[in-house]
């Protein structure tokens, strides 16, 4: 009989170099639903605007996954969570996890939010066993054609993000926040 492979060590995402950690996330989603890859000016974006904290980012030391967490005072956000193909169903996704959401209870998180696709059964199952439950679904839709000219027009900033706040019905998902 094969032993259960373990999980490997998990350690903080601040551990490695930005070029690792851009490779490590680009090959965790290299089969995704959706195709996903960042480049540095990317990674820098992604880290940047969704408040990553790095030092309670997790990454396996075999670097073979990654959980990555974002912080806006009490709430917080996976930001990104995958294993690399070749070492996923031993452990790693539950380890990580399991990680971050201890990192985030020694931030003061009250609530842990995650997005995933309807298709990633595997996920799915894995958030809905560690306690995490669907709060809505969330639509992206695309225009594969040439958009007509409009009347678009300059706006003050702040006039618009009123306009949106005033008429939005449901919270805006964690990248689209106003902060």
């Amino acid at each position: 009989m094969t032993p259960t492979p373990q999980p490997t060590a998990i350690q903080p995402a601040s551990t490695l170099a930005d070029a690792e950690l851009i490779a490590l996330f680009n090959e965790v989603y290299s089969d995704y639903f959706v195709p996903v890859a960042v480049d540095e000016a990317a990674w820098q974006g992604l880290v940047g605007r969704f408040d990553i904290d790095l030092e309670a980012s997790r990454v396996t030391a075999d670097r073979s996954g990654l959980a990555l967490l974002g912080v806006r005072g009490g709430r917080g956000w996976v930001g990104g969570m995958g294993v690399v193909p070749a070492a996923r169903r031993r452990g790693e996704g539950r380890a990580l996890m399991l990680a971050l959401i201890e990192q985030a209870r020694s931030r003061a998180v009250r609530t842990l939010m995650l997005e995933v696709l309807e298709q990633n059964a595997p996920a799915i199952a894995l958030y809905e066993a560690l306690g995490f439950r669907p709060v809505r679904e969330l639509e992206v839709w695309a225009l594969d054609a040439p958009i007509p000219p409009g009347e678009a027009r300059e706006t003050d900033p702040d006039e618009v993000m009123a306009w949106i706040s005033a008429r939005r019905l449901v919270p805006e998902p964690w990248q689209r926040q106003d902060a």
